[in-house]
């Protein structure tokens, strides 16, 4: 498996299908990865708190009406870690894009350069629900 390609200004999202995700046996850190279109697979480690932060803007994007409902019924997540510009294996922050065409762009900060990724709609929910199990396999 590949590491995804940095972000760069001139570097479009990779895009990516049959998402995964997986806790590490930590705890502690997810592994998320995903198939590019050259059929490559890629991945990525996050630490707890950038996992459940996508997790929450994902709920948000997908669910806005009833996002309020089902985020409160999760515990709250660690403060947010200091923004570090030293590149590292581990992603600590992640951000998510809607785009006007229904898919989204998820982007993830381990120190520069870090990495993107562009999902449709039908690849989000389906990542959502992946994230979901791996980070409440009990439930909520």
């Amino acid at each position: 498996m590949t590491q995804l390609q940095p972000i760069q200004p001139d570097l479009e999202p990779v895009d990516s299908v049959n998402l995964f995700v997986e806790r590490a046996e930590d705890g502690e850190t997810f592994v998320i990865g995903g198939i590019a279109p050259d059929e490559s697979e890629w991945v990525q480690t996050l630490t707890k708190r950038a996992a459940r932060s996508l997790w929450f803007d994902l709920t948000r994007l997908l669910f806005p009406e009833k996002s309020d409902q089902v985020i409160a019924q999760v515990t709250t997540m660690p403060s947010m870690p200091h923004f570090n510009t030293e590149p590292s294996s581990l992603t600590s922050w992640t951000f998510v894009t809607e785009r006007p065409d229904g898919s989204c762009v998820i982007s993830g900060w381990n120190g520069f350069p870090g990495w993107c990724i562009r999902l449709s709609a039908y690849e989000i929910y389906r990542f959502w629900a992946t994230l979901d199990i791996a980070l409440f396999p009990t439930g909520w």
